[in-house]
């Protein structure tokens, strides 16, 4: 009987400065709301890792309350 191989699309992690560029916001900014719980994202000893997938989500969720508007006010 032939070997099935099973190809997995690995998960998509960011780390800070790619979560950043993504967002399109500060690092102390990313920081400070994935410490508070405000974004997605894990600490995983002293770095921080984003799934890229959550984020998306997130965002999407954010702009559904806000009725689609892409204003700048934070928290």
């Amino acid at each position: 009987m032939p070997t099935k191989v099973l190809f997995v699309k690995p998960k998509q992690a960011l780390n800070a400065e790619e979560a950043c560029a993504f967002l399109q916001i500060s690092k102390p900014t990313l920081y400070k709301y994935a410490r508070i719980g405000v974004i997605p994202g894990r600490k995983i000893g002293t770095e921080w890792r984003f799934s890229k997938a959550a984020l998306e989500k997130w965002l999407s969720e954010f702009e559904n309350e806000r009725g689609g508007k892409h204003e700048n006010n934070h928290y």
